[in-house]
């Protein structure tokens, strides 16, 4: 990959050694080495997390329509509650923090619009999740994962929830945060958000379930290798490094993406997402390096252009990029 900067670090680290430096306290050093390009990375203690696109037969196509369009919530205590892993084809129950627009420069809308930390889970207990759990360096940049989720955790939600009533589930208390950031619990029938810092209430009782597993659900899926979505910011930032562009088929310096939610671009050609997953993977190594600067745009700054940003397209997300029942 060519930046326009002498001393960057090569995608040789690896993106696999920068979310070793992520989930490791600061002042642990550098990372460590990480395998070539290709090479598998062991999975027992850290993500698989390679920018290289890997073969995944088990993962499902990622839809241009949503088979799990949105509908109106039905809260309803007298309807039989349901399994979340009942066998069906549609997204099941979601968890995640709030996007916070407020505080958040417009180009990170593409970032974090499915969430700042976000899951969902199908009817047939397969999951996805973004890098926001690890709460590190750049960690929204991270690959979303994807798995299989454990049968003990499935039933422990199953008993802890009814998904036709979590609007049901207690939130009420004073909160100890500094302003008001959300975390939601929702599905196709009905939704709950809370306030931050309510932490005894029994709303996060039941977001711990999966708030406390995160890390290790990341850590135990496979990175997307699936089409990305793209937002271009042409605020140049005053960076030194620089990288870029590789991708000679998409021009970005005429792209206008409208930087807010549910506007991005699409890339879907094998080759352009191929490109534009080592130019991630560059910019990741290249944010967890000891020497680093400290003042790193939140999107990869490209010489001429601006920064690009962008984030892995998932199953179940409706023509726009969103997934349901993002709207409040």
């Amino acid at each position: 990959m060519n930046r326009l900067h002498p001393g960057a670090t090569s995608l040789a680290h690896g993106v696999a050694s920068v979310i070793l430096s992520i989930f490791a306290a600061p002042g642990c050093g550098s990372p460590s080495a990480a395998p070539e390009e290709g090479a598998q990375v062991p999975t027992a203690t850290t993500p698989n997390a390679s920018e290289v696109p890997t073969s995944s037969p088990s993962e499902p196509e990622v839809p241009t329509s949503s088979p799990s369009e949105p509908v109106a919530p039905t809260s309803n205590p007298n309807e039989p509650d349901e399994p979340i892993c009942d066998g069906s084809n549609r997204l099941r129950l979601r968890f995640f923090y709030e996007p916070d627009y407020f505080h958040e420069p417009a180009a990170n809308a593409v970032l974090i619009e499915l969430g700042n930390r976000s899951i969902g889970i199908d009817g047939h207990c397969r999951y996805w999740l973004n890098g926001g759990w690890t709460n590190g360096k750049a960690d929204r940049h991270l690959p979303w994962t994807s798995g299989d989720l454990p049968g003990e955790l499935a039933d422990k939600l199953d008993a802890a929830i009814n998904l036709r009533t979590l609007d049901a589930l207690e939130c009420q208390g004073a909160t100890t945060a500094d302003h008001k950031n959300y975390y939601s619990i929702r599905s196709e029938y009905s939704r709950r958000r809370c306030e931050v810092g309510l932490d005894a209430t029994e709303f996060f009782q039941v977001f711990r379930i999966l708030d406390e597993r995160a890390l290790e659900l990341y850590a135990a899926g496979t990175p997307m290798d699936g089409a990305l979505h793209l937002a271009v910011d042409h605020v140049p930032w005053p960076l030194e490094m620089q990288y870029t562009w590789p991708v000679d088929s998409i021009a970005i310096d005429t792209i206008e993406t409208e930087l807010t939610a549910g506007h991005s671009l699409l890339v879907t050609d094998p080759e352009a997402v191929h490109l534009m997953r080592q130019l991630r993977g560059s910019y990741l190594a290249d944010r967890a390096a000891p020497d680093a600067p400290y003042n790193w745009p939140e999107g990869i700054p490209i010489a001429s252009i601006g920064q690009v940003l962008m984030r892995d397209a998932v199953p179940y997300e409706l023509p726009n990029g969103l997934w349901p029942w993002s709207d409040e």
